[in-house]
This record gives structure tokens, C-alpha cells and sequence, in this order.
């Protein structure tokens, strides 16, 4: 029945021009693909367990951390105040183009499948990769944005967790949007968490110079060639009642509204 409805109102928003198609197609511009993401970035909230130092490793002692959560939404204000942006122009709108596009069709394609990834953390240049805390880069190694061979616009990676009501649903959702991730983001978006659970949070490109020293020469060759970035059609996976090359076929036919939505619900089964 769910399946019908959802047909019925893709046709009558395509007959009657009422409303877009939901889907990825919305990032077809990188106007819309800024106002995607920083949607996301503005409904996160800024909070986050991490690891302070306590005491510094000697000689004889390892060194020692505690958690702790923090509040860290005005670093990204500050940090954008002194180059004259906003947050969002600041965090997002300094994250390279492709990359942005990226994780655009993410968020997008996430939303059909039940999944809502927020952003805690985009661009970072010297200043406010120096300002965080915890376990972090060095202040001009950051892939978020401060190694100089990036810059302003090159921001090569997010932090990504859930959004939730509260903190205990976004902390009791995160291995889901993690997982969701690691079995999707490489071959079919180009994103993956290069550090794994190390730096649960933190994504990037796969084809990135990050992602792909920490995953060597094997995943760089598929890091390269393998995924397929999604364009009007969600990702078709197969299920019993769609053979993978059915699967396949419907995935490159490139054909969205009307029919391949619900089959592609048939095939996730």
C-alpha cells in the first residue's frame, strides 16, 4: 500500500509540476548543493564527546585522556568573523566543489532510505583547526582545510554524525549513519571515514590523498574506479525480488520518478 501511495504521488508531482522529485537531482547546482548542506549543518548540534588531555606522556607514563562534551558552535562563528563569513559560508561553502556535491547526494538519497546525517564540523583553515580541542591534526595538516596545499574552497573533509531529538538519540543513531557509510558511501557516493572507528565522525573523498594513504594501493585502484556517482536515480541494491542484474540495469537506466523508486524499494527488501 506504501508502495502504491508513493507512486500515486511521485505522478501527480510530475504531472502537475506541484512539487520536485526528492532525490538526488537536487544537487544539480552548487547553489543547492550549499543550501542542502548547510540546512544540515544548522540543524546539528555543535556537541561533542571528546578526548582532553590530562596528563602529558613522560619518560615513564603513558599520556592520559578523559571525555568530556563540549559545546563548539562558536568556533566556527569566530573563525568565519575573521575572514568576514558566515558559519555556513565558512564551514560549508569552503568545502571543494566535488566533494560538496558528494556528500550533497548523501544527505539526499540518506532522507529516501530513513537516515538524517547532520554536520558537525566542514571547513577548518590554521586558525580554527588550532582552536579545537582533543585528539586533532597539527594546525597546518588538517585535510578539514588547513594544510596549505589546500586552502580557502579545498576543504577535503566533514564530520558527519545523526541528527536526533536529543543527544541520546543522536549518540544511540550514530553506528547507524556510520554503518549506512562504510557499506555505501565508497562505491556508490565516493565518501568514506578514512580512519574507520578511530575518528568515527570523519569523512572524505575516497579518490582524497587522505582516504586513500590509510587504505592502500588496493583501495586506491577502487577508490578510483569503483564508485559511480548517483545522478537522478537512488541506488538499487539487490534484494529477492530483483536479481542483481536487474539491480544493475535499473541503476544505470538512470530513470527516477514513476517506476524505479518503488522497484528499487522491491530490490532493498
Amino acid at each position: 500500500m506504501e508502495l502504491i501511495h508513493f507512486t500515486v504521488a511521485a505522478i501527480m508531482a510530475v504531472v502537475t509540476g506541484s512539487a520536485p522529485i526528492p532525490g538526488p537531482q537536487q544537487c544539480n547546482s552548487p547553489q543547492a548543493v550549499f543550501k542542502i548542506l548547510s540546512e544540515q549543518y544548522d540543524r546539528t548540534e555543535k556537541i561533542d564527546t571528546v578526548e582532553v588531555q590530562v596528563r602529558a606522556r613522560t619518560k615513564h607514563h603513558r599520556a592520559v585522556y578523559r571525555e568530556e562534551d563540549g559545546d563548539f558552535t562558536w568556533k566556527d562563528i569566530e573563525a568565519g568573523e575573521r575572514r568576514g563569513e558566515s558559519p555556513e559560508q565558512f564551514a560549508i561553502g569552503n568545502i571543494e566543489p566535488d566533494f560538496a556535491e558528494r556528500l550533497c547526494r548523501l544527505v539526499e538519497v540518506g532522507k529516501l532510505e530513513g537516515y538524517e546525517f547532520g554536520i558537525t564540523r566542514g571547513f577548518a583553515d590554521e586558525y580554527r583547526q588550532h582552536i579545537a580541542t582533543g585528539k586533532k591534526a597539527a594546525d597546518d595538516k588538517s585535510y578539514h582545510g588547513s594544510r596549505p596545499e589546500l586552502g580557502p574552497g579545498h576543504g577535503e573533509a566533514v564530520d558527519i554524525v545523526s541528527l536526533g531529538d536529543d543527544r541520546a538519540d543522536v549518540l544511540h543513531n550514530n553506528d547507524r549513519v556510520w554503518a549506512y557509510i562504510d557499506r555505501y558511501g565508497p562505491k556508490e557516493f565516493g565518501v568514506g571515514r578514512p580512519y574507520g572507528d578511530n575518528d568515527s565522525p570523519h569523512v572524505g573523498p575516497v579518490d582524497g590523498e587522505e582516504y586513500l594513504t590509510k587504505h592502500g594501493d588496493e583501495q586506491m585502484r577502487i577508490a578510483r574506479t569503483s564508485f559511480s556517482r548517483p545522478t537522478l536515480c537512488p541506488p538499487v541494491r539487490p534484494g529477492p525480488y530483483c536479481t542483481p542484474c536487474l539491480a544493475g540495469l535499473f541503476a544505470k537506466a538512470n530513470i527516477y520518478v514513476l517506476l524505479m523508486r518503488p522497484l528499487a524499494y522491491l530490490c532493498e527488501l
